[in-house]
């Protein structure tokens, strides 16, 4: 493999989708939908090695692999493959973006794998907004997984933001946040310092066109049709919402949003988030 690769975390609900579409727009940008790769499939293969060895179990791959080799020699090759497959969907291109939110809990495997060549795109977003869609997605039918209370919505944010420091240690000038708000606000703008960071070359024209293509408006309307390997491809109602920074205000109770504040609240300062409800 020649591309670069590029991989986009958050918490869930967060813009992260709608940050890949954004990108996905670039003539030199291949991606495809979440491939939940390491929380399905290698996560629970990677606990399970971890489980033989702490227990230094009687038979197992503990036995033929350290921990290094293990990530690099068993699935190191099945990531490969994946982002090959991903970069089959443009051939070409010069990045490959995989995008699945909760792959942040594993950013140290995927260096481990790909060293230099993965970069790490972290998505923060207001926790309350990110509850408000939550809350939302919880009332479709597709939605039984955000059925979640503002306390457990709030401590997975935390837990999300309190990784920076480490995926700034590890990937240094490979690791960027962005603010969902900012991009939402000066999409045209971020979106440019974006393409810079990842080396990608555009003008004026081709940033207008991405960011024409990629307006939540058109993907609210969109039919569901097409290549269901394309994130835009969205055959679940209601998936995509309004996009506004500060509909939290109005969707939330006063009891939601004081809750998400007494989890998060110091997390949210340190970020830019004022709590509103008097949280410590």
């Amino acid at each position: 493999m020649s591309q670069n690769f590029l991989f986009i975390i958050g918490t869930p609900r967060s813009g992260t989708t709608w940050t890949q579409i954004l990108l996905a727009q670039h003539p030199e940008v291949a991606t495809g939908r979440e491939t939940h790769l390491f929380t399905r499939y290698l996560g629970p293969l990677l606990d399970q090695y971890r489980k033989e060895r702490m227990a230094e179990e009687a038979d197992g791959l503990w036995h033929y692999f350290n921990q290094r080799d293990f990530i690099r020699k068993v699935l190191g090759p099945v990531l490969k493959n994946v982002l090959a497959e991903l970069a089959a969907q443009r051939p070409g291109a010069r990045l490959v973006l995989e995008k699945t939110p909760s792959h942040e809990r594993f950013t140290g495997v995927i260096h481990e794998i790909l060293g230099k060549r993965a970069t790490v795109l972290h998505v923060m977003r207001d926790p309350r907004a990110v509850y408000a869609s939550y809350k939302a997605a919880a009332q479709q039918e597709w939605g039984a997984w955000a059925k979640q209370t503002p306390e457990q919505v709030g401590g997975r944010w935390c837990a999300t933001q309190k990784r920076r420091i480490a995926m700034r240690k590890l990937y240094g000038d490979r690791y960027r946040e962005i603010r969902y708000e900012d991009l939402r606000i000066a999409t045209g703008s971020e979106l440019a310092a974006l393409l810079d960071w990842l080396s990608l070359p555009y003008d004026a024209d081709l940033i207008n066109q991405m960011v024409a293509a990629s307006s939540l408006e058109k993907l609210r309307t969109a039919d569901g049709t097409g290549d269901r390997r394309a994130p835009t491809t969205e055959a679940r109602s209601e998936f995509f919402r309004s996009g506004k920074t500060d509909g939290w205000r109005t969707e939330l109770t006063p009891a939601e949003i004081s809750a998400i504040e007494q989890v998060a609240g110091p997390e949210m300062r340190l970020l830019g988030y004022e709590p509103v409800a008097g949280a410590p």
